[in-house]
């Protein structure tokens, strides 16, 4: 995974203190899921892309949403084509 410093982006939770937070019920997960987290999230971590959150109070539940095969497709030479219009 490609190294992206604080300088290009970073997240923060401004808190207002005055507002009591919501927590959602746990959700439970097959042992495939729980495993699939836990190796994506050890990869984010040693990436240092996350770190542990200061205010767990505010978490939700993971969504986890199966990929659809996909592919990308170069189309700058098709663009180049259109009268020289980029």
């Amino acid at each position: 995974m490609t190294v992206i410093g604080p300088p290009v982006i970073e997240h923060s939770l401004n808190v207002n203190s005055a507002v009591k937070p919501i927590q959602q019920k746990r959700r439970r997960f097959s042992k495939e899921k729980v495993q699939a987290v836990r190796h994506e999230t050890k990869k984010l971590v040693m990436a240092d892309f996350v770190e542990e959150a200061r205010y767990p109070q505010w978490l939700a539940n993971v969504v986890m949403v199966k990929k659809a095969r996909w592919q990308v497709v170069d189309v700058c030479r098709l663009h180049l084509s259109q009268q020289g219009v980029p």
